[in-house]
């Protein structure tokens, strides 16, 4: 079972404080029909990162392998261990080099860090039920400061527990949304490079293109000794296609630049294509200079 069950975390009053109980709690999201989705979303902790910036609730993934991914900063976890087992806690990534446990009872209960690719995890061991513990986590390196609290209960446990950071999410979607617009303006401000003082009156629209709809331009025009194809949006997600000129019928190489979604070509054409893929998976798209023959 994937990361695709997101439910709202559950509050434990039993003394007015916040805690969530790891069993319970699992058995409540990975039976739950109300599934919490946001669109665009690529995982569930994109999911659930955008559900805390819209409610400010962050909800408690149901995992892999009966693990929890609890949002780190907004919840007080209470995990639940089993005598004689090994609870793994997962840090988030990142939490690595040196990690810092202080336990409450050092006695009946083993707690370890160790390292684990990009991040550490805490292994931790009571010797019987029925006792009750806290846990802190300190990671340097980060700043993260984990706090748990610990149950034993030999008939229920929940083996995996886990962490994401929905702040951090949010902030890098903030940061991925800056990015693109920064982008989108410096190609805009390269085609005004390019295109210079030219006035629009001069631009000669002309033009007229056959070929697959995938592959079409949206406009064509020139101007100034150069001519600008103007290819969909998308274009920056996928491969772009290969340009040609085409002279005395044969398909020529052209200087040419491409721009953000803009072909600017270094020269006027009667004739040229856009070519995609090869063989049976060829795509050409031919663009005239020239009005359209009424009889095409």
């Amino acid at each position: 079972m994937k990361r695709m069950l997101i439910a709202a975390a559950m509050t434990l009053a039993s003394t007015g404080a916040y805690a969530e109980n790891s069993a319970a709690l699992y058995h409540e999201i990975s039976h739950s029909t109300h599934l919490v989705t946001s669109p665009g979303a690529q995982n569930a902790e994109q999911q659930a990162s955008a559900l805390w910036a819209k409610t400010g609730q962050a909800p408690t993934i149901a995992g892999t392998n009966g693990e929890l991914m609890y949002a780190y900063g907004q919840s007080h976890p209470e995990i639940l261990c089993a005598p004689l087992h090994v609870c793994m806690i997962r840090l988030l990534p990142g939490d690595t080099g040196t990690v810092t446990l202080s336990i409450g009872d050092s006695v009946d209960w083993r707690a370890k860090a160790i390292p684990a690719g990009d991040t550490s995890v805490i292994v931790i061991k009571p010797v019987r039920s029925g006792l009750h513990t806290n846990l802190v986590v300190s990671v340097p390196k980060t700043g993260h400061v984990y706090y748990l609290s610990l149950v034993s209960d030999k008939a229920r446990y929940v083996p995996a527990i886990g962490f994401y950071d929905p702040a951090a999410m949010v902030q890098s979607f903030h940061i991925e949304d800056q990015q693109a617009q920064q982008k989108a303006r410096k190609q805009s401000q390269n085609l005004i490079a390019v295109l210079g003082n030219v006035n629009p009156a001069d631009l000669d629209f002309a033009y007229w293109w056959e070929g697959p709809k995938a592959l079409r331009p949206i406009r064509v025009f020139s101007g100034e000794g150069h001519v600008y194809i103007q290819m969909p949006a998308d274009l920056r997600y996928r491969n772009a296609p290969a340009l040609f000129v085409i002279e005395n019928g044969k398909e020529q190489l052209t200087n040419y630049q491409l721009k953000g979604q803009y072909f600017v070509v270094d020269q006027l054409f009667s004739k040229a294509r856009l070519l995609l893929g090869v063989g049976d998976h060829k795509q050409v798209v031919t663009i005239h200079a020239g009005h359209k023959p009424s009889f095409w």
